[in-house]
């Protein structure tokens, strides 16, 4: 990405506004930017003329920061907790944030246009095809904040589960039209439990690895009967586990807290990320656990020596 953008040219939006494409890795007509790019924000032009109100929307998945970069402007806003709307007057230079979920209208009192930057996390998804709008970020509430006193649920027509999903497959069918490839299933590949352990944890039991994929992943891990574990703290990854033989104690501390919980088949419990723990066998029985580890494990620096609760 060795140049330099700029703004595409200005459309009006459904809210009633200008919006001119900019720096959107999700943006199917950009394809200058690779798919995914940017840690998944975006960044658009704005434009409010004068005298102009956008219709009062909301952003059930996206955060949104807006910059003014010339004129001034006026945002009304309305979480979810706030007993009623408030306004921000806003002038060149300044950025005012609206979390998800937070209805907003954006006004231009003045005399000349207000230019502005939407920065948004994650990227703005914004899927038009052959004239029609299949989804929007976006969802519209009302014409004017006097309506809201009439419609019951204002902006909740859809949940915000079924934005979510109805955002993904927008963002599957605009990867399709940029040409990225679906996933073969012929790498969905069946994996079985391995019979010798692919390495010792950091933690000194045995791991087994099983399916992963590209927001977690699966192990089977092994403590032998009698045996402990080393204490440990992972930096990025949380994990779940369930105990699928024997029995044991589990010992957990974060931030001053710590507890200590008897586990046996069938149990299941969450070991937080940044959060020091250690476990231990029972004298009878290997203690065998399915490990859910989200994101996928990183590799052995993941996990950090502690000092535990058992000597070993």
């Amino acid at each position: 990405m060795n140049r330099v953008f700029e703004a595409r040219g200005y459309t009006s939006v459904p809210d009633g506004t200008e919006v001119s494409p900019f720096l959107n890795p999700t943006d199917s007509n950009q394809a200058d930017i690779p798919w995914g790019a940017l840690d998944d924000m975006s960044i658009a032009a704005g434009r409010i003329n004068p005298g102009a109100a956008s219709w009062i929307h909301r952003h059930p998945v996206v955060t949104l920061v807006t910059f003014v970069v010339a004129g001034r402007l006026t945002l009304h806003m309305k979480g979810e907790r706030d007993p009623a709307p408030y306004a921000l007057d806003m002038r060149r230079g300044q950025a005012a944030v609206t979390e998800r979920g937070t209805m907003l209208q954006l006004q231009n009192t003045s005399d000349d246009a207000a230019e502005v930057l939407y920065i948004c996390s994650p990227a703005y998804v914004f899927d038009k095809e052959d004239g029609g709008l299949p989804y929007d970020d976006a969802v519209l509430v009302a014409g004017a904040w006097a309506e809201l006193l009439t419609l019951k649920d204002a902006g909740e027509e859809t949940s915000d589960y079924d934005a979510r999903a109805r955002r993904a497959e927008a963002r599957r069918r605009m990867s399709k039209r940029r040409g990225i490839d679906i996933p073969r299933l012929t790498g969905d590949v069946v994996r079985s439990l391995p019979g010798p352990y692919d390495y010792l944890a950091p933690d000194n039991s045995e791991i087994r690895l099983l399916v992963d994929g590209d927001h977690g992943g699966l192990a089977h891990c092994l403590l032998p009967a009698g045996r402990i574990s080393s204490a440990v703290r992972h930096r990025t990854v949380e994990e779940l586990w369930y105990v699928l033989e024997g029995e044991g104690e589990v010992w957990r501390s974060r931030a001053g807290d710590e507890r200590i919980d008897r586990v046996r088949q069938g149990d299941s419990l969450r070991v937080r990320v940044d959060t020091s723990f250690q476990f231990r066998a029972g004298e009878q029985h290997d203690l065998k656990l399915l490990l859910a580890t989200m994101p996928p494990w990183p590799g052995p620096k993941e996990a950090v020596p502690v000092h535990g609760r058992w000597d070993r």
